[in-house]
């Protein structure tokens, strides 16, 4: 749905406030944050031009460059930038590289989660380098139509996706993920991605349902994902994820996180499981419902009888 453009308006203009051209595809207008008095780092002019030009002149331009940002990834394939959650025990993410090419470690990051989505892929072979997957899902209840081998109707009935299928009798033959997509910086401009295993499903979703209950959209705030220790009942230690409250954002901040949403909304649908993700996955041993996945669900419970941080969220 496109928003109307404001008519033209005088120098002085009386509602600085007015609807701005619309991102594509976006369900709201596209909002800029406060004025910057200098001139803002990408805009190719002197400070005295944007010195020269009225609030509303400035807004416009602003939003117009949001636009055409948002149209540059249009019909292109996004490889999002991703923070690699550990494999092997360690409670550290994986936040890049140093000039060395080693990696930069990290026991929590935060950001501000503008989409999130359970997927799965099932691969006949994992041992083929970038095969496409041979059945796959977009929201784990059924498959997408057209894949070359469904194994199933539905996920829940494929024999693909029982526990116990997976590499030497442990975790899933068809893997699942959990697809966390968030602005790691407070002006990004493109979503950063972490993907999760489905021991994670749990406690994001207390962690989901206890921002629910405050009153407070997951956009409206910066979450903090903690890397802590667990334990399966059957004794495997692994690496959790405890999803924690940050700071709320100012109204702008939001709406600007709703609009790089929108812009990326189909890229992120489309992400999907990758093979090398698929193949990770494989060494994986515990499994959603055990001891370790219900302790942090009951960190995130306490988290959820907090009263909220600041009161209301403003609107």
């Amino acid at each position: 749905m496109t928003t109307p453009t404001a008519p033209p308006a005088a120098p002085d203009d009386p509602n600085p406030n007015r609807a701005l051209p619309a991102v594509p595809g976006a369900s709201l207008p596209a909002t800029v944050p406060t004025i910057p008095t200098l001139v803002p780092p990408a805009f190719e002019m002197s400070q005295e031009e944007w010195a020269g030009m009225d609030d509303y002149e400035k807004r416009t331009l602003m939003a117009a460059f949001q636009d055409e940002l948002a149209r540059t990834t249009e019909g292109t394939k996004v490889d999002f930038p991703e923070f690699k959650y550990p494999q092997s025990g360690s409670k550290f993410w994986i936040v890049g590289k140093d000039d060395n090419g080693d990696d930069i470690p990290a026991g929590e990051i935060q950001g501000t989660i503008i989409f999130a989505q359970p997927v799965r892929s099932w691969w006949e072979n994992k041992d083929i380098t970038n095969s496409p997957p041979d059945c796959k899902s977009m929201d784990t209840k059924v498959p997408v139509p057209g894949m070359p081998k469904v194994q199933s109707k539905t996920c829940a009935s494929c024999p693909r996706s029982q526990w116990g299928t997976g590499k030497d009798g442990r975790g899933q033959d068809c893997t699942e993920r959990l697809n966390v997509f968030f602005l790691y910086q407070v002006d990004d401009t493109v979503p950063t991605l972490v993907s999760l295993p489905p021991t994670q499903l749990k406690p994001y979703g207390a962690y989901a349902v206890a921002l629910r209950q405050k009153g407070l959209p997951i956009s409206a705030i910066r979450t903090r994902m903690k890397l802590v220790g667990a334990k399966s009942k059957g004794g495997i230690a692994y690496t959790g994820v405890h999803f924690m409250q940050g700071d709320k954002l100012g109204i702008r901040e939001m709406q600007r996180s709703m609009s790089i949403r929108d812009a990326f909304h189909e890229h992120m649908l489309s992400r999907g499981v990758r093979l090398d993700e698929a193949q990770e996955a494989e060494d994986l041993g515990p499994q959603p419902g055990d001891d370790a996945v219900e302790t942090i669900s009951r960190e995130a419970e306490a988290e959820r009888r907090e009263p909220p941080r600041g009161g209301p969220v403003p609107f």
